[in-house]
């Protein structure tokens, strides 16, 4: 009876041996397959979903303006949108070239492109001249087409935004609407500006960023999403126009059209304008 008594308590033993070993006990087993050049799991970031915005009443809002700024990645403050390991132009443009992200044709985001015609309608196409193999001596045309570039040619976006105080709750807030990159138009050798390459809708677009880590300095276990930095409002950024009856840009003023210094000082005039309105509220 002894030996039999023995013989079970091997076996259970074995049983749980074998069920810790195979990574359904308490100890799990380590994995190989993670993504990532860390020696764990990076969870955190991509198992992540954005959180509902408020409802917004319009008998509570009391006040409203829109603003369209400028993100420059070339800022000290902006460089984390250009790290190479995640850049925001990649995450962007890969997610509308798969459908994962819609591209908009204007700030009205009715009208759409479809997701195979992001790139190349980009893309510059250049006439150049070529031997003719046919006529010896005589050239004919031929079209190069250059792939645009995404990840060097994209430096700067556009953000348009509504700034809201809502008397309810007694807060003035900003909301971003659409969210767009800007490219360079090069026909024949000119500059002809940058102009909006597509148009996001930004509570479709936070739900990709969320998932896409962004450079911390301090602290590579603490690194947040692109979602974050935004609405945390950490970037860098300059306002380009304010609500006006002909709909114009501050570069499209006739007395500013020539002066950059100008613009950028009749933007800090809008800003400070919003930071005046809200403050003068609280005054007794």
């Amino acid at each position: 009876m002894s030996k039999l008594r023995y013989l079970f308590i091997l076996m259970f033993i074995g049983i749980g041996y074998t069920y810790a070993q195979d990574g359904t006990g308490e100890v799990p087993a380590e994995e190989e397959d993670f993504i990532g050049d860390f020696t764990y799991q990076r969870l955190s970031i991509r198992e992540r979903k954005p959180v509902p915005y408020p409802s917004q009443r319009e008998a509570d809002v009391m006040y409203a303006r829109r603003i369209v700024r400028i993100l420059d990645t070339k800022e000290k403050q902006n460089l984390v949108c250009r790290w190479p390991k995640n850049p925001l132009s990649v995450i962007i443009f890969e997610a509308a070239e798969k459908g994962e992200l819609t591209a908009y044709t204007n700030d009205s985001l009715m009208n759409f492109y479809r997701p195979d015609t992001v790139i190349d309608m980009l893309s510059q196409k250049e006439v150049i001249q070529v031997p003719d193999r046919m006529f010896p001596g005589e050239f004919k045309d031929s079209v190069v087409i250059n792939k645009f570039n995404y990840e060097e040619d994209v430096v700067r976006y556009e953000i348009t935004e509504d700034w809201i105080f809502d008397k309810q709750r007694g807060i003035f807030y900003p909301r971003i609407i659409s969210f767009s990159p800007l490219f360079k138009l090069i026909v024949d050798g000119q500059d002809l500006g940058e102009l909006p390459a597509f148009y996001c809708n930004w509570n479709e677009l936070r739900g990709v960023l969320i998932n896409e880590e962004i450079f911390n300095r301090h602290n590579d276990a603490a690194r947040f999403s692109y979602y974050d930095w935004f609405e945390l409002r950490l970037f860098s950024s300059y306002i380009t126009k304010e609500p006006n009856v002909f709909d114009l840009k501050f570069s499209d003023y006739t007395d500013l059209k020539d002066n950059p210094l100008a613009q950028l000082l009749e933007g800090e005039r809008v800003k400070e304008e919003l930071f005046n309105w809200e403050h003068d509220l609280w005054q007794y």
